[in-house]
């Protein structure tokens, strides 16, 4: 697998990334072959190599038709391979702008070799010159060094864009491998937010292991060695290695997708819409607590979509209005209370909407009132004139339907108004009885006069 790193910008660390890649993937015993394709020659001076033997380089392979493999050496770590760069590649937009295919020169240099290893990676310079559309070009998939800095974060997403086009005119087959953070730092607050961000905002794409700090690292190319081989203790060398680890997840992972195997398909949108919409196969059944809630909206919220609980004062409100007219199936006698609530709106005329429930003083005046007040086949109140003519008159008129004698709440204290009044069984006749007039204070005919003027209004 050819697998090319690539970066807009300098200074991220992709070289020395690249080498250690190199060098941890040889370790696994994997052949691998490392081709420096920057005309600063900063991997092939990495690994040990002086400048004056950097030749053949990839530049007599790509320019002057030299076989790509009389310029591959061997390094000084087992199973790494090299193919050197110089400063020939200084030129090398000149040179391959006057070639047909020079977009894919590379990739055919290559090609002879794709069997003879198992991981070929193509360092490329800070640029998206001719030579790293080459490498684009001739790779299987991509990785991008980043370092969490917000200029470097503003330049992954034209790098990727970049990639697109590639892919779109020369290497259909070409896929992003991941987004690598290098040089890592979180002595400092804003590396931590760059980091969530880059997570956030490439989510899956971003490799798992990040490539901190560290100085061994930086020491180890001066050396002409790779961190392993330089300090095999630091934690330069231990990111290296888990990096070794996922990009071979990775790519043995993109080698199955490119082959057809679905069972690596990202199963995230699925498990998305089974968690939202869930299916009669995972649904779960009703804990008790719940049953407990739901019966109880049953029964107080028989309609499906928007009934609410009464309140205290509609209750009241429709016990009177089911005393005063009950149905055919359910017209039961009401009760002395009720009887007390439904004189009393009778007396007072009280609107449906906005009437409230009379004290206990009003109720026994009220009773009074309603018994002297004659009713013929309605439950509608007297108007003013008629309540000053009843008041005079007392109890001469009594009600043919309604007046079943005085409520519980006045019992005691017109016994001899019961007494004279006509009982519910005897048929309906003016009494030759005279009742007194009930004794009522101003307080109470005040509250009364307000009730009527209310209920009017």
């Amino acid at each position: 697998m050819i697998t090319a790193m690539i970066s807009k910008k300098g200074g991220v660390g992709k070289t020395t990334t690249t080498v250690n890649l190199a060098g941890a993937l040889a370790r696994t015993g994997q052949r691998v072959l490392l081709v420096d394709l920057d005309s600063q020659a900063s991997a092939s001076r990495s690994l040990g190599v002086p400048r004056s033997k950097l030749a053949p380089s990839i530049a007599d392979v790509l320019f002057w038709g030299t076989p790509t493999r009389e310029a591959v050496r061997s390094t000084e770590v087992e199973n790494l391979d090299l193919i050197t760069a110089s400063a020939d590649l200084v030129s090398a937009d000149i040179d391959l702008g006057q070639s047909r295919q020079r977009e894919t020169r590379l990739r055919s240099a290559l090609d002879p070799l794709r069997d003879s290893y198992d991981a070929i990676l193509l360092d490329c310079s800070p640029s998206l010159s001719l030579l790293p559309i080459n490498a684009l070009t001739a790779a299987d998939a991509f990785i991008a060094p980043v370092v969490p800095h917000f200029l470097a974060i503003e330049g992954v997403e034209s790098l990727l864009k970049a990639a697109q086009r590639v892919r779109a005119y020369f290497n259909r087959d070409l896929e992003c491998l991941g987004i690598l953070m290098t040089m890592v730092d979180y002595r400092t607050n804003e590396t931590r937010a760059n980091v969530e961000r880059i997570r956030q905002q490439y989510g899956r794409m971003v490799f798992g292991v990040e490539i901190r700090i560290n100085t061994r690292l930086a020491e180890a190319p001066g050396r002409g060695k790779t961190i392993f081989d330089y300090d095999p203790e630091a934690t330069g060398a231990a990111a290296h290695s888990l990096l070794a680890v996922e990009y071979a997840l990775r790519s043995r992972a993109l080698r199955r997708l490119a082959d057809g195997d679905e069972s690596i398909a990202d199963t995230a949108a699925v498990q998305e819409s089974s968690t939202t919409e869930p299916s009669e196969e995972n649904a779960t059944e009703p804990s008790e607590d719940q049953r407990a809630d739901i019966s109880a909206e049953t029964a107080t919220a028989p309609s499906t979509e928007n009934s609410t609980e009464p309140s205290e004062d509609q209750r009241v409100d429709i016990s009177a209005e089911s005393a005063m007219a009950p149905s055919a199936e359910n017209g039961a006698e009401p009760s002395e209370d009720q009887r007390a609530e439904i004189s009393a709106e009778s007396a007072t005329e009280p609107s449906t909407e906005y009437a409230t429930e009379p004290s206990e003083d009003q109720r026994a005046d009220i009773s009074t009132e309603s018994a002297t007040a004659p009713a013929a086949e309605s439950t509608a109140g007297p108007s003013e004139d008629q309540r000053a003519d009843n008041s005079a008159e007392g109890a001469t008129a009594p009600s043919t339907e309604g007046a079943t004698g005085p409520s519980g709440i006045d019992r005691k204290g017109t016994e001899a108004e019961s007494a004279a009044g006509p009982s519910a069984g005897e048929p309906t006749e003016l009494s030759a009885v005279e009742t007194p007039e009930p004794s009522v204070d101003d307080q109470t005919r005040t509250t009364l006069a307000e009730l009527r003027e209310s209920a009017e209004g």
